[in-house]
């Protein structure tokens, strides 16, 4: 089922940061939450998923 594991169910758009670091702690300070930890994309870069105060999900990537 698309809504089951580790993956939230509803739709995430990403945005490219220079550190993805510095914005999961303005994030969780903020009173959201991590959903995916910062993981490596090989030869692509790394990603993470957030969730904000109001459920909705953002995945931020940094390019390689």
């Amino acid at each position: 089922k698309p809504d089951e594991g580790a993956w939230p169910g509803n739709m995430a758009f990403y945005v490219q940061v220079d550190d993805l670091d510095g914005y999961a702690a303005k994030g969780k300070a903020s009173g959201g939450k991590m959903l995916v930890e910062k993981m490596d994309v090989p030869g692509v870069g790394q990603i993470s998923l957030f969730e904000d105060t109001d459920q909705r999900v953002l995945g931020m990537f940094k390019p390689a």
